[in-house]
């Protein structure tokens, strides 16, 4: 019987052995996940930072555009006003001419012999080539804001709000264009 306890006290010691083993090696996985998760942790806050960090700019962001918005509101408010004050002054110009052409056919332009007189319209310009001089000059400046603020005007339209003939409206469309392309390939190479 003896020997019986002893075996049994063995079998004991060895299973309380095998346990205190088991338990030490679950203890450093257990330590070893605490670790995994407290670095999964300071991840996890550096991420949050980075959330913050993000939303922040996106919200800065928000309202640049915002501004940016309103400034753009504002300039196409601006715009619009032009355009309705060119209109009218198109709509004066074109009761002036109206008026002028009147005066012609109701017989105040002919002369004593029956010839008719030739009123030359001083709103169009002698040709020139393509460079910027004078009056042209500022004519070609026109020209160019009204592209730059409506790039798919044509030359009749250009002619039409800046009072000048269609074909030296067309001339200065194209040659401005031609200009931009060579600007733009230029800088582009």
């Amino acid at each position: 019987m003896t020997v019986l306890y002893g075996q049994a006290i063995y079998s004991l010691k060895h299973e309380i052995r095998t346990t205190e083993r088991t338990m030490a090696e679950l203890e450093q996985q257990l330590s070893s996940f605490r670790q995994q998760v407290s670095s999964l942790g300071v991840q996890l806050d550096s991420k949050a930072q980075e959330v913050e960090s993000l939303r922040d700019c996106l919200h800065s962001a928000a309202l640049e555009m915002s501004s940016l918005r309103q400034a753009l509101d504002a300039k196409e408010q601006e715009a619009s006003s032009l355009r309705v004050q060119a209109s009218k002054a198109q709509v004066s110009r074109g009761r002036q001419q109206t008026g002028h052409d009147a005066a012609l056919d109701s017989g105040q332009g002919r002369v004593s012999d029956g010839e008719r007189v030739i009123v030359l319209d001083k709103r169009r310009t002698a040709k020139r080539t393509p460079s910027v001089e004078g009056d042209q000059h500022d004519l070609v400046r026109r020209i160019q804001e009204l592209l730059d603020n409506e790039p798919g005007l044509s030359g009749r339209a250009i002619a039409a709000r800046l009072g000048c003939s269609p074909t030296t409206a067309s001339k200065w469309k194209t040659y401005i264009e031609q200009q931009q392309q060579r600007t733009s390939v230029s800088g582009h190479s």
